[in-house]
C-alpha cells in the first residue's frame, strides 16, 4: 500500500516538474521570439514612449489653452483651468487609441465646442434630479469624448495627411 502511494506521489511530482519546464520554456520561447521581432527592447522602448507621450501632452496643452478665448468658460478663474485639464485629457487619450490619426492642431477647437456645449448647458440639480444625473457637468468630459470620437470618425480625413487629396489643409 505505501509503495503504491509513495509512486503516485513521485509520478505526481515528476508530472508537475514538466509541466512547470513547458510553462517555463513556452515563456522564453515568447519573450525570445518578441525580443527578436523588436517588441521588447527593454527600458530604452519605455523611456522613448514616454517622451514621445511627453511630447504630445505638450503638442496638446500649447493648443489647449488657446482654445475658444472668447468664451468666458474657459477664461472662469475657478473652473477654467479643470475645463482645459478636461480637453487635454480627452485629446491625449484620443490620440494614444487612435495612433493613425494622432493629434492635429485644430481638434482643439472641434472637442472645444462639444465640451461647451455638454458641460455649460447642463440642467441644475434645483431644475430636476433626474435631468441633472443624466446630463451632469461631470460626465461632460466622458460625453465629449464620445462625440468627438464620432465625429472625428466622419472628419478624420481632413486631420490625416495621407488622406488629405486637397491642394490646400494639413499638407
Amino acid at each position: 500500500g505505501n509503495d503504491a502511494n509513495q509512486e503516485d506521489t513521485e509520478n505526481d511530482a515528476k508530472q508537475e516538474d514538466t509541466e512547470n519546464a513547458q510553462i517555463e520554456g513556452t515563456e522564453n520561447d515568447i519573450k525570445q521570439e518578441d525580443t527578436e521581432n523588436g517588441q521588447i527592447e527593454g527600458d530604452a522602448k519605455s523611456e522613448d514612449d514616454f517622451d514621445a507621450d511627453e511630447f504630445l501632452l505638450y503638442e496638446i496643452s500649447k493648443d489647449v489653452v488657446r482654445t475658444h478665448p472668447d468664451l468666458q468658460f474657459f477664461l472662469d478663474a475657478v473652473h477654467g483651468p479643470a475645463r482645459y485639464e478636461s480637453l487635454k485629457r480627452v485629446l491625449f487619450v484620443y490620440a494614444k487609441l487612435n495612433p493613425g490619426v494622432k493629434y492635429v492642431q485644430g481638434m482643439n477647437e472641434l472637442l472645444g465646442a462639444l465640451f461647451y456645449v455638454l458641460a455649460a448647458q447642463s440642467p441644475q440639480v434645483s431644475e430636476s434630479e433626474e435631468l441633472s444625473q443624466l446630463f451632469s457637468a461631470q460626465a461632460a468630459e466622458a460625453d465629449a469624448f464620445n462625440c468627438f470620437t464620432v465625429l472625428m470618425g466622419e472628419l478624420r480625413d481632413v486631420f490625416v495627411e495621407d488622406l488629405d487629396d486637397s491642394t490646400t489643409g494639413i499638407k
